[in-house]
């Protein structure tokens, strides 16, 4: 069986490496979806990240405000964006159990999320180089999780910043407008 694992475990990769390539080749055409509230869709998200990732996943959601707010994101994109940065601290965290604080508040209609882990970091050089396509510093690493994020969130008319400290976790802070674009 552990043979059947780990061809198990090669295969999920190269899937992931495929569905990488084509996003990253693929210009998605990104349209706004009815109104949700975002906390309900991260708390659905965690049972599906569960499953595609192969890890225990807990997130620790902390929303800044009076009322559940709410976002018109793509759900597609913000599917593909999550999926990216948790992988990334699923790759991070040693622990059995992966938890990711994830901040959600409104400034100046701008929805910010942060996200952070508590997983080995970033070299400063390395937190430089994170997006470059291709940059990895896993064995097995494509590097073209961060430039996929970054693309959709400026698709997604977003910001991202990356703030890391080696041994001490990663911190990724995504700003999105929270008018609807189109």
């Amino acid at each position: 069986t552990n043979k059947i694992n780990f061809i198990f475990d090669g295969v999920q990769r190269i899937d992931r490496v495929i569905s990488s390539l084509i996003n990253y080749a693929n210009e998605p055409t990104i349209t706004s979806e009815n109104e949700y509230e975002i906390v309900s869709y991260l708390k659905q998200k965690q049972m599906i990240l569960q499953q595609e990732l192969n890890r225990e996943i807990k997130l620790l959601i902390n929303e800044h405000s009076q009322h559940p707010i709410q976002i018109h994101l793509n759900k597609r994109g913000l599917d593909t964006i999550l999926q990216n940065i948790i992988l990334n601290s699923c790759e991070a965290v040693s622990e059995e159990i992966v938890l990711i604080n994830i901040d959600i508040s409104k400034r100046n209609n701008q929805i910010v999320l942060i996200i952070s882990d508590n997983g080995e970091g970033m070299s400063p050089e390395n937190v430089i180089k994170c997006k470059e396509p291709f940059f990895t510093t896993r064995t097995n690493g494509l590097g073209l999780g961060l430039s996929i994020v970054e693309n959709l969130v400026l698709i997604l008319d977003g910001s991202i910043e990356i703030k890391s400290v080696l041994g001490d976790g990663t911190q990724i802070e995504l700003i999105f407008p929270s008018e609807k674009l189109n």
